[in-house]
């Protein structure tokens, strides 16, 4: 009870600190829906924001995420150059964001690392992934800022993906705010991967029954709340999710695929010492708390090639 109390909280406080906007009745849902020219989308999530009822919806063909007003959503297409009626399962099931939700989603469900590890082709870079789960650290701001840095030597931003926990938002205001002007600055292309709510963690408890595994974990309020939280603030959360310690199970992934939701895992957790590879997720906490894993990279970061994750795999 007192965990529950906690957690209520911490989202009002969420929604105090960084309400640009008001969304509520957030709740998952996976419906095929026409835009007005045609186009076929995924809306996965339902809410209303600021009283006016919208979906989230995912583009299946460049997997971005963008809220569309129900009122501007179709049914049907109606579009006559492109076979007006209904769409069928195959419309569905036949789009590279359903091929990937499947594949990420499938067997063998393994308890560490289930989720994209590689890009599509290895010559061509890296996806960076950094985590920010709850922490009373500061950010590593050398880290950041080397890679703004690494922005202006080139002249273009620098893609990467931030695995956010909505607890690291709430006690990181500043930090936060300072990455969003990155992004508006175009420093920084930010894809915000989903990393739970409140990332549990029990250094007592085997793997079994830790992080989102822990008994008593209300696994729609970890996935929820978190993206609600980046809407209020402004933020779009994509279609990826990675797991609190990369720990899973068959059950814990059958419900993410419910969510519409592409686990991500690494392929290079620095911090483990393990090692960069062509085509690579490489993995390092931005929150302070696996400093080696930023020793280690710090010295590559301006020889790597960096991917948007939502175009590499």
């Amino acid at each position: 009870m007192r965990r529950m109390v906690y957690f209520i909280l911490a989202i009002l406080v969420a929604s105090q600190l960084f309400a640009q906007s008001n969304i509520s009745d957030y709740q998952r849902i996976f419906l095929p829906v026409y835009s007005a020219n045609g186009d076929l989308k995924i809306a996965i999530r339902f809410f209303k924001i600021n009283d006016e009822p919208s979906f989230l919806t995912v583009n299946p063909d460049d997997l971005q995420t963008s809220i569309t007003p129900v009122k501007n959503i179709l049914p049907r297409n109606t579009v006559q150059q492109r076979k007006p009626g209904y769409f069928t399962q195959w419309n569905v099931a036949s789009t590279r964001y359903y091929q990937l939700l499947n594949k990420s989603t499938a067997a063998p469900y393994v308890t560490e690392n289930q989720g994209i590890t590689h890009t599509n082709d290895a010559e061509e870079g890296n996806v960076l992934t950094i985590d920010l789960c709850p922490s009373t650290k500061p950010f590593e701001a050398d880290f950041f800022n080397a890679l703004v840095d690494k922005a202006n030597t080139s002249g273009k931003p620098v893609p990467i993906t931030i695995a956010i926990s909505g607890m690291w938002i709430i006690e990181h205001p500043d930090e936060f705010q300072w990455l969003v002007n990155m992004k508006k600055e175009n420093k920084l292309v930010i894809t915000w991967a989903n990393h739970s709510f409140s990332h549990t963690y029990y250094s007592d408890l085997p793997y079994s029954e830790n992080f989102l595994l822990s008994p008593g974990t209300n696994v729609n309020l970890e996935i929820l709340s978190t993206e609600k939280s980046l809407l209020e603030a402004g933020e779009m959360p994509s279609v990826f999710f990675r797991f609190p310690g990369l720990i899973s199970n068959k059950h814990l992934i059958k419900q993410l695929k419910q969510y519409g939701l592409i686990p991500l895992g690494a392929d290079a957790w620095l911090a483990k010492r393990q090692s960069v590879t062509p085509g690579g997720v490489i993995l390092v906490h931005g929150n302070s708390n696996e400093h080696a894993g930023i020793l280690q990279i710090m010295p590559m970061l301006n020889q790597l090639k960096l991917l948007d994750i939502k175009n590499a795999i």
